[in-house]
């Protein structure tokens, strides 16, 4: 293996499969990332086992002298690309299995993995993928994953359930302590659709996802997913079982509606949240509600004292006195989940759960659970 390549391009396609490759694990080859040279050009690739990550190099950017394969110890090599001071980098692969680097002023020789310790990784991919604007995509992992479990003793709700019938598609996540929910129209119908991604893969994705490119294609087999977008392929495993119904959890009438700039309501809940030294503790906030809309943020601790904010309503409305709790946590996660300037808070009542919706943000709905007040 023997090939001349720009060494920002090659950082840059190196970094995103490096995320795949196993920070621990019993098998000493997932450490490594697999590199490959042919007439097609370079392929990258790491796996976890868990999530696997392909980045592919056309030919027309490399200078391709001979082809061959090499299994690199990802980080330590990562770093040492990094420092290169060279635009471009010769790679040669040698006799003992040995990698030559050359580059600038630097002349390395590394110690390489054993090709043949790495398993086999099939990307698996499907005729008729399912299409999605990018943008859309991320859209739907930022607005919920972060509802998802982090306790593995319900691992099904560690997931993402997407649902998709004809055109339309349905993303839920939640805890049992909030929800979040996308709705978004596809372009184009497919199968009836019902899987569930872990958070924690979709998290990932999320990072690597190029803005450039106008679309992302799904392949779905029987426990794997593939997302491919440009050049990269990220297929991860999907969790098996049952999502729990979750439709009948979000109310259909809102007695109280208020409607709040969402920085200034951000930064509300932020200053209240001072008192809460204990970062494992639930900061708990209490917010009294007025006739107007007015809102008065209250957060107490027995050692530290009070701390009190207020905060007025885009608009002023007219509605019955109302005060409720909840975590600091969850309301501003939820808040963060959006990206339009105002967000309506919608009540139901000061023991029931209450939603958020993004006044630009189409087909999305954050719920929260109260938190009963001492």
């Amino acid at each position: 293996m023997k090939f001349t390549i720009d060494k920002n391009l090659f950082l840059e396609e190196f970094m995103i499969v490096q995320k795949a490759v196993a920070s621990k694990s019993n098998f000493p080859a997932l450490a490594g990332v697999l590199i490959r040279c042919d007439e097609e050009g370079v392929t990258m690739m790491a796996s976890n086992m868990d999530v696997s990550i392909k980045a592919e190099i056309d030919s027309s950017s490399v200078e391709i002298e001979k082809e061959g394969v090499c299994l690199v110890l990802g980080k330590v090599f990562g770093e040492i690309i990094k420092k290169l001071n060279g635009d471009n980098i010769e790679f040669e692969l040698e006799e003992d299995n040995i990698l030559r680097i050359q580059s600038g002023t630097s002349d390395i020789t590394l110690n390489l993995l054993e090709v043949a310790d790495y398993p086999k990784i099939k990307f698996s991919t499907v005729d008729q993928p399912i299409i999605i604007d990018s943008s859309l995509c991320k859209e739907i992992i930022k607005g919920t994953t972060f509802a998802s479990s982090l306790i593995d003793n319900k691992p099904i709700l560690t997931g993402v359930n997407i649902r998709i019938k004809e055109n339309k598609l349905l993303a839920v996540a939640t805890d049992s302590f909030r929800l979040s929910k996308k709705e978004a129209m596809l372009n184009g119908e497919y199968l009836d659709t019902n899987i569930i991604i872990p958070a924690k893969s979709l998290n990932e994705f999320y990072k690597i996802i190029d803005d450039n490119e106008k679309d992302v294609e799904i392949h779905l087999e029987q426990n794997t997913i593939l997302f491919k977008n440009g050049n990269i392929m990220f297929q991860a495993r999907l969790l098996e079982g049952n999502y729990p119904e979750t439709s009948r959890l979000i109310p259909i009438s809102f007695p109280v509606v208020l409607k709040f700039d969402k920085d200034d309501i951000l930064s509300a809940i932020d200053r209240v949240s001072t008192l809460s030294y204990n970062p494992n503790a639930t900061t708990i906030v209490k917010m009294e509600i007025d006739e107007k809309g007015n809102a008065t943020l209250i957060s107490s601790s027995p050692e530290l004292g009070t701390i009190k904010d207020e905060i007025k309503p885009v608009e002023e409305t007219e509605i019955n006195p109302m005060t409720i709790s909840f975590s600091a946590t969850y309301f501003s996660d939820a808040l963060r989940a959006f990206y339009s300037t105002n967000v309506y808070v919608k009540f139901n009542g000061e023991a029931k759960p209450f939603i958020f919706e993004g006044e630009n943000d189409e087909g999305l709905i954050e719920l929260v659970l109260p938190i009963k007040a001492d």
